[in-house]
């Protein structure tokens, strides 16, 4: 029995290694840390077109501003109340210039967006070893997807936290 238990983890150990070494060697034959490193600086830089062109899809919407009024009271609950009027004066001047974009600024956002999204695809189809890529239509109508229905699930997500946020502070100032 104890031989038997002894050639499984014996397998057991050199399927790890050989796995191991597969992983380490295709790491870097592939330049894996430079591909990461564009990886990390490209998704940062996506964060600030991304994020302005969903404040100004989402100040289109109604909705949008008790949205925002939650998020304001929840930053505010969860910082240092001077950090907090710090974070809640940008907040403010950032909502409020997102939605005096123009149709140049908007233009310029997508594009931005496109060309970001574009080079995180092609770092992961060099990861991934695609040998043909996606068509251009394809491509287009993909980013087009994330880029208008990301707005939506963000606010969606904030939404959800915010209830849950509101209920947890609701029980637990009522056990105090």
């Amino acid at each position: 029995m104890e031989s038997r238990f002894l050639r499984q983890l014996s397998r057991l150990i050199h399927a790890f290694g050989t796995f191991t070494s597969y992983a380490v060697s295709r790491y870097w034959n592939d330049d894996g840390l430079r591909v990461a490193s564009a990886l990390t600086y490209s998704s940062l830089l996506a964060l600030v077109p991304l994020t302005t062109i969903t404040v100004a899809i989402l100040s289109v919407f109604p909705a949008f501003a008790e949205i925002r009024a939650g998020v304001q009271t929840w930053v505010f609950d969860l910082l240092v109340p001077e950090v907090g009027t710090v974070v809640l004066d940008y907040l403010e001047g950032y909502s409020a210039n997102a939605g005096r974009l123009t149709a140049f600024s908007i233009l310029g956002l997508v594009l931005t967006s496109l060309l970001l999204l574009a080079t995180i695809e092609g770092a992961f189809n060099h990861i991934w070893k695609v040998k043909e890529p996606r068509t251009l239509v394809v491509r287009l109508v993909t980013f087009w997807a994330l880029l208008t229905l990301t707005p939506l699930l963000v606010a969606a997500s904030f939404s959800a936290t915010l209830n849950l946020y509101e209920q947890n502070r609701v029980a637990l100032s009522g056990q105090f």
